[in-house]
């Protein structure tokens, strides 16, 4: 079977032949309203596990829209917005395995809708690997480097992953939800003469977890480098504890990231069982829905801000409590690099 074109241009989907639900139901006589599988159970459980991450999200966003002066801070509120696109789209999603939607029931609404989601992914995925970078430079202390963090730089950066989300969706195939497999799959459901598969979701999902898993690799080993060198034995236990916390934080969301990942773009080749798609779109919904509970476990910034928050006799001063926690992390050699996300 040909394979899909792999450059095409979205905008104008539904006069390619590949996604023509007309010329699909003339030449193999799909009667599309007998398509698709009601999943009420799997659907409620989709649209709750969502909203178990937004809800967090949301409170931990209005934290670290305070603390934005550093720089980390300022691409974890693009992640966050990103991660949060992703799961009202799963939300979508869920509602639509509720009722046993198929792509050809609302060809443009379900082709667009589903893209949401997976832009938001692709940015997700970059910007996950720009704050591995961030971290190992101002860890490091690579001075030649750390100019682009400096004011208003870190916002430019996340332009970065917004266009690579964006253009992706628009020139290269994208999964969709497919209710009769309760999974996102590039093949529309057609069972016609083309083999559908995105070259560019598999890299995506291969190369990003990998990458920043090595990112982190070197960050750990080079904080275990400055304990070794380090004189004072209490500077080697607070580097030693930030080493496991930086460890324990990176290695939780990189094991759901890259399983999750490596595991969609291998289903996408091969039939497998129910239970294990079941396993992977969670793990999806997982990998954008669990920063915010990592953050309150490890990041004792946020917490102190959520305390701060939900206290009114400090809401008159959290600001300025932030901007000084902010001041106090803001050290040449990132002292504290498990006050982050990663």
């Amino acid at each position: 079977m040909p394979l899909i074109a792999q450059l095409r241009n979205n905008l104008l989907f539904d006069a390619q032949e590949e996604y023509n639900c007309s010329q699909a139901d003339s030449s193999h006589l799909v009667d599309w309203s007998t398509r698709g599988t009601a999943r009420p159970l799997f659907g409620t459980a989709c649209i709750v596990a969502c909203l178990m991450g937004i809800i967090p999200y949301a409170i931990c966003l209005t934290i670290i829209w305070e603390m934005r002066k550093h720089a980390c801070y300022k691409m974890m509120f693009f992640l966050a917005m990103v991660d949060i696109g992703t799961l009202v789209g799963n939300i979508y999603a869920g509602a639509a395995s509720m009722w046993g939607e198929m792509y050809c029931h609302h060809p443009r609404l379900n082709y667009f809708v589903n893209a949401f989601p997976v832009g938001c992914f692709y940015a997700s995925c970059c910007t996950c690997f720009m704050i591995a970078v961030n971290r190992l430079i101002e860890l490091t202390n690579t001075r030649s480097l750390l100019f682009i963090y400096k004011d208003n730089r870190p916002w430019y950066l996340m332009s970065i992953p917004f266009a690579y989300g964006f253009i992706a969706v628009i020139i290269t195939p994208i999964a969709m939800l497919n209710t009769e497999h309760h999974f996102f799959m590039v093949d529309p459901g057609f069972n016609n003469e083309y083999e559908y598969t995105s070259n560019f979701m598999t890299l995506n999902n291969i190369c990003f977890p990998l990458l920043s898993a090595l990112m982190y690799t070197i960050m750990i080993k080079s904080v275990m480098a400055k304990r070794k060198e380090s004189d004072l034995e209490l500077a080697q236990d607070s580097v030693y504890k930030a080493a496991l916390m930086l460890s324990t934080q990176c290695g939780l969301i990189i094991i759901v990231h890259m399983s999750t990942s490596l595991g969609y773009a291998y289903l996408q080749f091969v039939d497998s069982s129910d239970g294990i798609r079941y396993v992977l779109h969670f793990g999806w919904i997982l990998i954008h829905g669990t920063p915010p509970y990592v953050y309150l476990l490890f990041n004792r910034a946020i917490r102190r801000g959520l305390v701060q928050m939900a206290t009114p006799a400090h809401s008159t001063t959290r600001s300025s409590v932030w901007k000084s926690q902010i001041s106090q992390s803001r050290m040449p050699s990132s002292a504290n690099p498990a006050e982050s996300r990663f």
